[in-house]
């Protein structure tokens, strides 16, 4: 296959626009909101004009969100691909799940911290609020962690259950520790919140944590 074309000046320059106006609107969202943000503030913020914005991003604040949401599922994939490779044991599969979702709440915390409060709540279904498509990729991500659950259930790893039990449960368990480490960050660091996780995932799940 021929190689691909290298971006033009004019797309270069498009696409670090993009990322610039991505920027201010993530700060502004983080900061008062998505709903009490204007479109007038995130071009002050990103020293563009209005009209600018709106060829950028033809949705204006909603296309602006997506995007956000966009980068936090695809950072998601890649890290959950590059932790889980050459690993076969369910255990060590659901140690990999844990480690790149704390990674990507590590990563991107203010997308993270804003996607929480406006869309979710405390439900922790990280689905929520997201396109079907989007939707779609996050609970391909999430389909990870079934197949290690069902894998350590039928070896005696894991106690049996329902799977869809299983998985709400570590849902559930891994989303409102990292929601507790991102609102409260200085007071407890990455590794103790993981440790937590761990030990409530494995004890819950009937099998004790894998030995680093």
């Amino acid at each position: 296959m021929p190689a691909a074309q290298a971006l033009t000046r004019r797309e270069r320059e498009q696409t670090r626009h993009r990322r610039e106006v991505l920027e201010a609107a993530l700060t502004l969202f983080a900061q008062q909101g998505y709903d009490a943000t204007s479109m007038q503030e995130i071009a002050q913020a990103a020293e563009f004009g209005v009209g600018t914005l709106y060829r950028l991003f033809a949705g204006g604040k909603e296309e602006l969100y997506l995007a956000l949401k966009q980068r936090v599922v695809a950072a998601f994939e890649q890290e959950l691909a590059f932790a889980l490779r050459n690993l076969d044991d369910p255990c060590q599969q659901l140690k990999a799940y844990l480690r790149a979702s704390a990674q990507v709440y590590a990563s991107h915390p203010r997308e993270m911290a804003l996607y929480l409060r406006e869309t979710i709540g405390l439900s922790f279904d990280l689905a929520r609020g997201l396109p079907e498509d989007l939707a779609t990729r996050y609970r391909a991500c999430t389909d990870k962690a079934r197949q290690a659950l069902v894998a350590g259930m039928a070896q005696g790893c894991f106690r049996s259950q329902t799977p869809d039990d299983a998985v709400l449960f570590v849902r559930v368990v891994i989303n409102v520790f990292l929601a507790q480490w991102l609102f409260n960050q200085g007071q407890i660091s990455l590794d103790q919140s993981l440790a937590t996780i761990e030990q409530a995932l494995f004890q819950g799940l009937g099998h004790p944590p894998p030995a680093v």
